[in-house]
Parts: C-alpha cells; structure tokens; sequence
C-alpha cells in the first residue's frame, strides 16, 4: 500500500494553462433538447438528491427505468441509486453494490462479491460469538461489523472511459464514505492522469475532499484552487461558464472556505479562529446579538484562558450595545433571519416526510433544525434596551469581582462607566465608576505576574498582534488614531498603549465631571494628565498645535466650550448636560460621538426640544457631520436649520453662528449650486446691521473675499467696519488692509 506521506499526486505537478477546455461525455443535454420520460426523471432526480427530497417513489421509478436503460442512461441512473444509498440512507455499502459494476467485468464483480459474502459471514459469526461471551462476562457488546469485509478491487482492474468516469468518481466516494481516504485519493489520481475537461475538474474536487478527510488540509486547499481553476479554463473561450457547472463551481468555493477555515484552525488554534469569528461579527459586521452568543460560547469552551476572559468582557460590550436603539433594530432583523431560517428548515422536513424519504436523511434535517431553534432561543432570549443595560452591568460587575485585577476588568469598568456617562447622563453612577477604574489602573500593573497563563497562544501571537503605537504621524505631520483590526488580542499583556488609553479616558471624562461641577482646578488637574497618557496630545502640544488639552484648558479658564454662555443658559438639567457633553466630544475630537448627542437632543431624548431650543443642538450636530461625513452633509443639515429657525420672529446669536458656519465652508467640497448660496450667507450677514462676533466675522470673510475681486473698494469698506472693540477681528482686517496698501505701493515703485 502506497503511504500518503511519499506519494504526490498529478495534482500537484498540473498546469492549468494546459487542460484543454474541451468537455467530456458526462456533459448534459441541452435544455432545448427534446426530453424523453427517462431523461426528464434523470434531470428532476439530480435536484431532488441535491435537495433531499428524493424519496421512496422516486426510488421506484430509478429502479423500474434502469431495467430497461441501457448505455449511457443506465449509468446515469446508476449514479443516481448510488447517490440515493450514500446520501439519503447513509449506507456506501449498498451504494458500492449498485455501481460497482460499472467499471469491472462481470466475472471481477462476481468474484469480488462472492468473497466478500464469504468474509461478510465470517465476521458476524466472530461478532456473535464476542457478543455472548460478553453477555456471559456482563461486558459491554462489540459493535456490529460494518463496512467493506474485504476491499473493492484496485483500479488496476477497473476499465474507465468517458462513458462511465462519473461512475469511478461515484465509487471514489462511496470509499470516502466509509472513511477509506487513501483509497479514494487513488482513484481521484487516476482519473486525474488519465481525462481532462470536467473530469478533471471533479476528480481534482474528489482528492481534495479525500485530503479533507485525512486532515490534510493545506493539499486540500490547494486541490480546490486546482478544481476551480480547470473548471474557469473550460470557459476560457466562452463568456461565462456554462450553467449546468455553476452547481458545480458554488459546491467547490464552499468546500474551499470550510478547507481554509480549517487551516487556520490547524495553524492558529481553534480559539483564536472562534475569537477572531466573534470579533468580527461584533465590529465588522457590527452585528452585537449574533456576536454575543459566539463569546459566551468561546468563553465557556476555552475556560481560564486569554480567549474567555476576552470573551467574557465583550460580552458585556455587545449587551451595552444592544440597549442602542440602532442595535435594536439591527438584533431584530438578526431574529427574523433566524426565524426564517428555521421556517425554511421546517417546510423541508414536511416535504421530506411527505416524499417518504428515508429516516436517515430526515434525522440529518431534525438535527440541523434543532440546532438552528436552539439559536433562535438563545437570540430571543437576549434583552435589548435598558435591560441589556442593567444585565451588563450585573455581569460586568461580577466579572470585575471575580478577579478584580485579571485581563480586562478595567476596561469593563471604564466602558460600564461610559454608558452611564454618555447614554444615561447619570453624573453620579459614571463619576463612580471612572473613579474605581482609576484607582484600578493605578494598581494593577503591580499584579501583573500573576496572567502569565493568560498570554495570547504562541501559534496565534503573530496573527494576533495588535498595533504597537496608538497614533500614527503622517508625512505633513497630522495625526490619526490606530484602530486595531477585529482580530487582535487586545489587553495590557499585548499591547503597550492599552492601559494609558483606558487612563486617558478616565481622566477626560473626570475632568469634564468637574468641570461641569464648577471644581475648576480639580478639571485642570485631570486634563494635565492627558498630556502624559496620550501621545498624540503631547506630540501636538511640543509642536505647539490645536491638542485636546489646549482645548480643555480654556474651556475652564473660559468657563464654557463650544456653546456660548448665552446660548447655554436656555438649558437646564439633562438637556444642559448633554449640551455640555456634545461639547466636550467635539473640543476632544470625538467627532461622531458629537453628533449622537447632538440627535438625541433634537428627538427630544432628554426632554421637549421646541423653537430656539432646537438651533444649538442643530449646529453642533452640522460641525460634527463636516467631520464624519463631509462638508455637503453639514451644508444641508444646517441650511435646513437656518431655514427653519428664520420663521421665527426673534433673530438669534445661534443663527448667525449657523449662517456663518454656511458661509465658511471651503468651496472645493460643495457643488456651484452651495457655493452661491454660501457665499450669498457670508454677503448678507456681513451687512446685516447686528453687533456681535459673528457678523464681525462675516466682514472680515466677505471683505477679503472682494480684496481679490474688482470690487476692491467695497472690501476695503466692508473691512473698515469692523469696529475697534472687536478684537481680534479688527486687529486681522487692519492686517489685511496694511497688505493691500504695501502691494500698492510695490506696484507704484516698479511703475516708477
């Protein structure tokens, strides 16, 4: 016998470029084609196999039709009984009997069936005399033989051509079917060396199912690429493939990704794989009810590893998610999938009873349908809005206490706190809980020894390794935030800038807590922090830019952040909060967060928004979309706005804000239409007759926008209005005055 290790396969040595894309025997006929009763049950049998739903009539019929097939219709319908024993009864036994005969001679069969009765009868009378003298010793039964008593014959006595090749493969699988891999590889091999077109193509897919078989799945791997591609080659002359092989070719690419899915398994482990699946069903797909089931699964499988701490923290991140209303709906839509998937489950199972097909295909189904309602369970049994909420606090909580300082558990607490700061604008639950964070980050590089079991599996290391600085500079020195991909291991043992992150976070947030409170020095002394946790914050502070402790710092010298004190004063309670934390998330570059408050403001989340009320959230909700989702974007959320505030007979210091910001949109990211409308903004609000910053604002951008144009006496007028009390706008006009008369100067001296 030839050992799998030594042997290589034509597969690998064959060059796809040289399969002639000629197409063998086994080709169909033509739809076009006038069908005959037999040939019209052959087609309809194909889809009912494939479908399971090939019952005990339509057995009857393949039996009573082959009596009279002969040549190619009876090995086709050969196949077909072959493939009704091996996948509807699961017995390849019988399915060798039914199609065995079609590669050997009559006398080679006979001879192999009557020495096989021979040893088929031996066996079980070996197995009746085990049996009884089991019972007699009150031991367990042996199991009943099953099986090949002896071996099919070697393909050296087979006689294969195109007429019967699907036969040989049909056999091929039967082997497979019975676990004899080695077997099956053989004869894939030679019906490899010896045809070409679609032959190959299925005998290339039959060794790699072999190869699948025997775990051997990096060859597996490679032979479906090789089926794929001879099977792409045999269309190399036509404009798509033909459609009798795109079962075919969707067969093949699914056998191919379970193949790579088991690689990486064999490669990384299985619980990085089940970790990386869960992670990014969570943040790719940001599917949070369908990620939560895969951490709980992954936690309770891999136990008192890094894999189930992970998986048991961001569990509690999906239950937090699922009390947004966008994840809401989003987990609803995840349950009617489900619950459409097992209707489809259960109306198959109707028509298979209804077919009577055999007991063994239906438990196939039953089992299938069970595992697909247990989902369906365990989706519908997930809270959703502040439920979800309140159970991951308790779960949080426990995860904290059962090990306060294992991986994680300070991450837990900062996102616990989050939810309280930002969703429920509970001041007093989120300033606990920032605080108990804290005083956990402070400590808990000191217990660090204890997680050496937790480190990341040295097979998973390399294809887990989260990005080792949290910012990146770019050539023109402007700084991003790394995210890293869904399938890192991300913690305090992996990554060097985890903790600080989770510091940084604490420390803005507590500092905004006080400074909301009116505790300003205590607000400064949280804001310095930040300079130390966060690179980006101190690289833009030595190079002397915009940095969100700059920013913080003159919100509390100042007294107010992006909403003036005046516009702040019409809230009161949670709407001001929210107001204030819009701003904070804004002047900390938490572009989008900005704008989820800004909304929920405008639906009224955290009480009635009605006329003037509604222009501040409306400009803050159009600055935070220049950023997330481009200028156009913003242009028409505060156009809307503007249009709507100006029905009311009080103009405001907001609009102005807003008719300004319209205006100042660079032009390159609006249409000519916007462009027009912008500029026309800027006109109007210039001369418009009010006195505030704005409108000074206005004069400067309109005066020097005209400086450049044949209007440039209006401009200089526009300028000169700006009055002196108006700093540091009338300082930049003069500035830009002082230009125009150097210019013309310089002009004069060189017309000199």
């Amino acid at each position: 016998m030839i050992r799998a290790a030594m042997w290589v396969p034509w597969f690998a040595l064959a060059v796809l470029a040289a399969i002639p894309a000629e197409l063998s025997a086994v080709e169909r006929k033509s739809p076009a084609s006038r069908e005959s009763p037999e040939d019209t049950f052959i087609r309809e049998a194909e889809v009912k196999l494939h479908d399971r739903l090939f019952g005990a009539g339509e057995l009857r019929a393949c039996e009573r039709y082959l009596k009279n097939a002969r040549g190619r219709d009876r090995l086709r319908l050969l196949v077909i009984l072959s493939q009704y024993r091996r996948w509807m009864e699961k017995n390849p036994v019988a399915a060798l009997d039914a199609i065995g005969e079609t590669v050997l001679s009559r006398a080679t069969i006979a001879e192999w069936k009557k020495v096989r009765a021979v040893a088929e009868r031996q066996a079980l009378e070996q197995w009746q005399k085990d049996s009884a003298k089991a019972r007699a010793e009150n031991a367990g039964i042996p199991p009943r033989p099953a099986g090949l008593a002896i071996p099919f014959p070697a393909t050296d006595q087979w006689t294969v051509g195109t007429s019967n090749v699907e036969c040989a493969i049909e056999i091929a699988h039967a082997h497979m079917d019975m676990g004899l891999w080695q077997d099956a590889l053989r004869i894939a091999d030679m019906l490899g060396r010896n045809h070409e077109g679609i032959i190959r193509v299925l005998a290339g897919e039959c060794g790699a199912d072999a190869m699948m078989g025997m775990s051997r799945f990096k060859q597996a791997v490679d032979l479906y690429r090789f089926a794929l591609g001879a099977l792409s080659a045999l269309a190399s002359r036509a404009s798509d493939l033909p459609p009798e092989y795109q079962p075919i070719k969707r067969r093949i690419e699914a056998s191919l990704a379970l193949a790579l899915r088991q690689q990486e398994i064999e490669a990384y482990g299985l619980g990085y794989v089940l970790y990386r699946d869960a992670r990014r069903k969570h943040h790719a797909d940001k599917a949070r009810l369908e990620a939560l089931p895969m951490y709980e699964d992954l936690a309770r499988q891999f136990d008192k590893t890094v894999y189930a701490e992970a998986g048991r923290a961001y569990a509690c991140q999906c239950l937090l998610a699922l009390a947004e209303p966008d994840s809401i709906e989003k987990a609803q839509e995840s349950i009617r999938q489900q619950e459409e998937i097992v209707k489809a489950h259960e109306s198959k199972l109707a028509l298979m009873k209804q077919a009577k097909v055999p007991k063994a295909a239906i438990g196939e189904v039953e089992s299938a349908m069970a595992r697909e309602k247990r989902r369906l369970a365990r989706l519908r049994a997930v809270p959703g809005g502040k439920q979800a909420a309140t159970l991951a606090n308790v779960k949080g909580m426990s995860f904290v206490k059962e090990n306060e300082f294992g991986l994680y558990r300070g991450e837990t607490l900062v996102e616990l706190a989050g939810y309280a700061f930002d969703r429920e604008l509970d001041s007093s639950a989120a300033e606990r809980l920032y605080r108990r964070a804290w005083n956990w980050l402070e400590q808990v590089e000191k217990v660090d020894a204890r997680l050496d079991a937790y480190e990341a599996p040295d097979k998973a290391r390399a294809v887990s390794v989260p990005p080792q600085t949290e910012e990146k500079v770019d050539y023109f020195g402007n700084v991003d935030r790394v995210t890293p991909p869904p399938e890192a291991i991300v913690n305090r043992r992996t990554c060097p800038w985890y903790l600080n992150d989770l510091r940084e976070r604490c420390a803005l947030a507590l500092g905004f807590l006080e400074f909301v409170k009116g505790n300003r020095e205590e607000a400064l002394d949280w804001f310095a922090k930040v300079v130390a946790l966060d690179s980006a914050t101190r690289y833009l502070a030595s190079k002397g830019e915009a940095n969100n402790f700059r920013r913080m710092k003159w919100a509390v010298e100042h007294g107010y952040l992006v909403a003036y004190p005046d516009e702040l004063k019409l809230y009161k309670g949670r709407q001001r909060f929210a107001v204030l934390l819009g701003d904070f998330y804004y002047c900390t570059e938490r572009f989008k967060k900005a704008g989820e408050i800004a909304r929920r403001l405008l639906d009224g989340d955290f009480g009635k928004m009605e006329g003037e009320l509604r222009e501040y959230p409306q400009l803050l909700l159009g600055l935070a979309l220049s950023w997330t989702e481009g200028r156009k974007p913003a242009f028409v959320v505060l156009e809307k706005a503007l249009k709507e505030a100006s029905k009311r007979r009080h103009r405001t210091f907001t609009q102005d804000r807003i008719q300004f910001v319209l205006g100042n949109i660079p032009p390159m990211d609006l249409d000519v239409d916007m462009m027009d409308r912008g500029y026309q903004y800027t006109k109007t609000l210039a001369y418009s007759q009010r006195t505030n910053e704005y409108v000074y604002r206005a004069r400067l951008l309109y005066g020097w926008r005209l400086l450049e144009t044949p209007d440039e006496a209006e401009g200089i007028k526009v300028l000169q209005s700006i009055p002196e009390s108006a700093t540091p706008w009338k300082a930049v006009a003069n500035y830009y005055l002082l230009e125009l008369e150097e210019e013309r100067w310089n002009k004069g001296r060189e017309g000199k």
